[in-house]
């Protein structure tokens, strides 16, 4: 895969609802890295899905990362991000996640927060999250839990 010297025009961004096209193909990438690369069980995967709302990232038309968005009372969750392992090192899943709290968390409202296994916390580190010390396992490993640090976004 490459991307041309302009990335920031290459990648797109949908917003969708379980049960749109779209939807459906946040499925394929969530199914290739959750499932396949991660060995992830499907049925733990597809959860909740009607609860949320997807954002998908496109290069040339072609659907290659993902998260999804869940609002709790106390919190806005970021889950489920993923970029297919060929698109990685592009910047995509920086852009995923600017995406997602410029454009659906905007607004003032509870902390976001996400989730992320450990090999992914210098990622969100970038881009302004801190570990709260919380930590959980999912999917049969451990996932830190972080929370955005707004003053640095």
């Amino acid at each position: 895969m490459k991307l041309g010297d302009n990335k920031n025009d290459e990648v797109s961004f949908v917003i969708a609802k379980a049960g749109d096209q779209a939807y459906n193909e946040a499925c394929d990438v969530r199914r290739e890295v959750f499932c396949k690369e991660f060995g992830w069980a499907e049925e733990d995967e597809f959860m909740e899905e009607e609860l949320c709302t997807y954002v998908i990232a496109k290069v040339h038309g072609k659907a290659v990362g993902t998260a999804r968005v869940r609002e709790f009372q106390e919190e806005r969750r970021i889950q489920r991000v993923a970029v297919l392992k060929e698109y990685r090192k592009y910047g995509i899943g920086s852009k995923l996640i600017k995406f997602v709290i410029g454009n659906l968390l905007q607004e003032e409202g509870p902390d976001i927060t996400v989730f992320a296994r450990r090999p992914a916390l210098e990622f969100y580190k970038r881009l302004g999250f801190k570990e709260t010390g919380y930590e959980d396992v999912r999917g049969g490993e451990p996932h830190h839990e972080m929370k955005l640090d707004e003053s640095a976004f």
